[in-house]
């Protein structure tokens, strides 16, 4: 079915964990080129700046804990733990970070909002009692969900769109289920490939170029992806378990990409966009790469006193997604002009951990 307009629920944007400025969420600025309607609920726009501002606010709580116990750890001179100090005090408003990151997404997606304010209240309380999606029975609260969903068909029904929702909430799955005007689509790469002309010519360049890598064909190509994931592999926080007698925390890592796999099923790559010079591609990879932490041992819960550090190494596989922009429109003499890591996490299992004799400070 073809689409005019294309919208998102809140999950989406915690899914690519509120990154507006790159990846997933930053290729809706070809909406403003007029390719489709792009709309979001007044609903939707004000949970995303709720959200927004909370990460904001925490960013801000953690910055100040990080100089606090620096401070306790005694890591700085008193010159320079006055200069954090300082820098800490300077954080700007959360309200104001979160509102101004919110509307130059929007301005740059040429995002239009659908206003709450008109909902159908009437239909509303009848979907309410009977109950009807989103409404489940253990489910009232949903107001928020069911007042998006009506005014967002409303629109969809007035300007004759046929309406993309973007989301994996099964309140709006369900109620999407019985309109005539609302479809749902819980992957956003299945979603934006279906607003893209010449899928076809595209799919094929793709699948053509992942394939001459593979087969050693065009190993420029494999070079520059390899030199720029690894520098934003480096970037990635891992996620780290262990068991130790001692009380732990990790305080610093160093990831290093050792080998990459391209996966060349059809299945392993989305067209994100179609360009009159190429296109935009979220391909799947698979990454080896050794990580280096260092691990702090305390003597009590609340890390006030270390008593001994050491450093720990792993070798790690995991998959990532990848935004690459290919310029050409041929296999063998196209050329890579970005690539930006979308979507990886590494997760660590060191197992039992602890100081060796000679690490204990004294």
């Amino acid at each position: 079915m073809k689409y005019d307009a294309v919208t998102l629920d809140t999950n989406i944007f915690d899914q690519s964990r509120l990154n507006l400025e790159r990846g997933i969420l930053a290729q809706f600025k070809q909406f403003a080129e007029g390719s489709a309607k792009f709309v979001l609920s007044e609903i939707v726009q004000w949970e995303l700046f709720r959200h927004l501002k909370s990460d904001a606010d925490l960013a801000k709580q953690q910055l100040e804990t990080a100089v606090r116990r620096s401070g306790l750890a005694e890591l700085f001179d008193e010159k320079t733990l006055a200069s954090l100090r300082t820098l800490t005090s300077g954080v700007l408003n959360a309200s104001d970070v979160a509102n101004r990151r919110l509307m130059n997404w929007m301005a740059r997606s040429g995002c239009e909002i659908v206003g709450a304010s008109g909902a159908n209240i009437e239909r509303l309380i009848t979907m309410y009692f009977a109950p009807e999606a989103p409404f489940e029975e253990g489910k009232k609260h949903e107001f928020p969900d069911a007042i998006a969903l009506i005014t967002l068909e409303d629109w969809a029904k007035i300007n004759g769109k046929q309406l993309l929702a973007i989301t994996r909430d099964k309140g709006w799955i369900a109620f999407c289920e019985k309109s005539e005007w609302i479809d749902t689509e819980p992957d956003v790469s299945n979603a934006l490939q279906r607003f893209q002309a010449h899928t076809e010519s595209a799919r094929r360049l793709v699948a053509s170029l992942l394939s001459s890598i593979a087969a050693g064909e065009r190993q420029d190509v494999k070079n520059e992806l390899e030199e720029r994931l690894a520098s934003e592999i480096v970037e990635i926080e891992p996620v780290i378990e262990a068991c130790s007698d001692f009380y732990w925390s990790a305080d610093s890592f160093h990831n290093r990409m050792e080998h990459i796999s391209l996966l060349t099923s059809s299945d392993s790559f989305k067209i994100i966009q179609t360009r009159k010079d190429g296109v935009v591609a979220r391909i799947t990879i698979k990454i080896i790469a050794r990580v280096d932490v260092k691990f702090n041992y305390f003597a009590d819960a609340n890390h006030a006193r270390k008593i001994a550090e050491n450093d720990e190494s792993i070798e790690t596989e995991f998959r990532a997604s990848v935004l690459v922009t290919i310029q050409g429109d041929a296999a063998h003499d196209c050329t890579l002009a970005d690539l930006e890591l979308d979507d990886a996490s590494i997760e660590l299992d060191f197992g039992d951990i602890g100081p060796d004799d000679g690490d204990f400070e004294e």
